[in-house]
């Protein structure tokens, strides 16, 4: 492939077919093989796939720097999304507003970026899908439209 044209999670993929077993993420004390990144990663990009996600829509990803934060990239990616890296120690307002002027619906994050989040935030979220990330990657929830009835009282829960 040309240099120029490579899709880096593509050399993942490669990487998987010929060594599964490998190392490929260590970070303190979680180790993660090509063939579970893989793995992770397609949970990701399917659960993406079926809220919707195609090719360059914008997918705000908001988790601390680790093993997560590769997974959802990748997952992102290879959905076909364009990901928006959303910093968790951003303050609120910064976060709302980058969600909002982006036109980003769906968020990839974690448990302990979201409570910390929400407990800031005294408006609902303009997002429509909001996926967990989580040891198997497989929490997931999708929350009304904020102009729904079912999400009147102004908070994200």
């Amino acid at each position: 492939m040309n240099k120029i044209t490579e899709i880096p999670y593509l050399k993942i993929v490669e990487q998987t077919q010929q060594t599964p077993d490998a190392i490929a993420v260590l970070h303190k004390e979680t180790k993660l093989t090509y063939a579970q990144l893989h793995h992770l990663s397609n949970q990701v990009a399917n659960y993406l796939r079926s809220q919707g996600v195609t090719r360059n829509t914008l997918v705000g990803i908001m988790t601390e720097r680790g093993p997560l934060m590769l997974i959802g990239i990748l997952g992102i990616v290879k959905a076909g999304g364009a990901y928006v890296p959303l910093d968790p120690s951003y303050p609120a307002e910064r976060i709302r507003y980058i969600l909002g002027h982006a036109e980003i619906s769906t968020l990839v994050t974690e448990h302990q970026v979201t409570e910390k989040l929400l407990e800031s935030l005294d408006q609902t979220l303009p997002l429509q899908t909001l996926m967990f990330l989580g040891a198997t990657a497989e929490a997931k929830r999708v929350l009304p439209h904020p102009a729904s009835p079912s999400n009147s009282n102004g908070r994200l829960r």
